[in-house]
């Protein structure tokens, strides 16, 4: 790899495509806007909302002429599939996600932007900083931390935070990528792909604050089961018929 700085340095020149998966979250669209830091472009990838969104979306992109706001329709069902659109028509080098809750602040995504290198997956880590009251259930606290501690050991690195929608790569490690059938948000497909690929994995604390407009997407349940299932299934790839690197400090 090459020097930090310069890899950093690298990053900061790039386009920056925040790709944002958004279904009923129409009193999010603008706060999203006005606080997303200068120069990314913003890719909103909707998703057969019932609230107005869409509406709200192409509103916003009229009323911010300043910025590069894409605004696309999903034609399938989920946030992986969002994501996937996104990426496809992302103009950037770098790609970030970002949830259209709004759960994380925009202003943290340069933090992480400049941990980012070649060959490198930046997550974003809610578990050890500041959570505000009712940001995440006592359920959902315990199923991440049982996640991360699974995926580190058939990551064969520390994963803190695996379910953190908040993550940014270089598209040419994307395109190094392969999807797992059946992964509902993608998290889990950019950290297995990352750990076989010989990837670093980053984190990086993030505030994680309540949702102040809608409801979660997620089923919490039938979501844990698929999340359980391709766990099973990267034990078998990544560690018992496969083979991950070593992870190198």
């Amino acid at each position: 790899m090459q020097d930090g700085s310069t890899n950093i340095d690298h990053a900061d020149q790039q386009i920056v495509s925040v790709i944002i998966p958004c279904r009923n979250e129409r009193g999010t669209i603008a706060k999203i806007i006005e606080r997303m830091p200068d120069g990314y472009e913003m890719v909103f990838v909707e998703g057969h909302s019932s609230d107005g969104t869409l509406q709200e979306l192409c509103r916003c992109r009229e009323g911010y002429p300043d910025r590069r706001i894409q605004v696309l329709q999903q034609k399938g069902h989920g946030k992986a599939d969002a994501v996937l659109t996104g990426f496809a028509h992302a103009s950037g080098q770098v790609l970030a996600i970002f949830d259209g809750d709004m759960t994380i602040d925009p202003e943290a995504l340069p933090g992480m932007i400049r941990l980012l290198e070649p060959g490198t997956l930046v997550m974003g880590l809610r578990l050890e900083q500041t959570m505000e009251r009712g940001a995440m259930r006592l359920l959902n606290v315990w199923a991440n931390r049982f996640f991360a501690w699974w995926l580190s050991r058939i990551c064969r690195q520390p994963i803190k935070d695996a379910l953190c929608g908040t993550k940014i790569l270089f598209r040419s490690d994307w395109e190094r990528m392969r999807y797992w059938p059946g992964d509902p948000f993608l998290d889990f497909t950019l950290i297995f792909e990352a750990a076989r690929l010989g990837m670093d994995i980053k984190t990086i604390p993030l505030v994680y604050r309540a949702r102040q407009y809608g409801r979660t997407q997620i089923r919490r349940f039938y979501h844990g089961w698929l999340l359980l299932k391709m766990s099973l299934l990267a034990t078998w790839r990544l560690r018992i018929a496969g083979r991950v690197p070593d992870h190198k400090d």
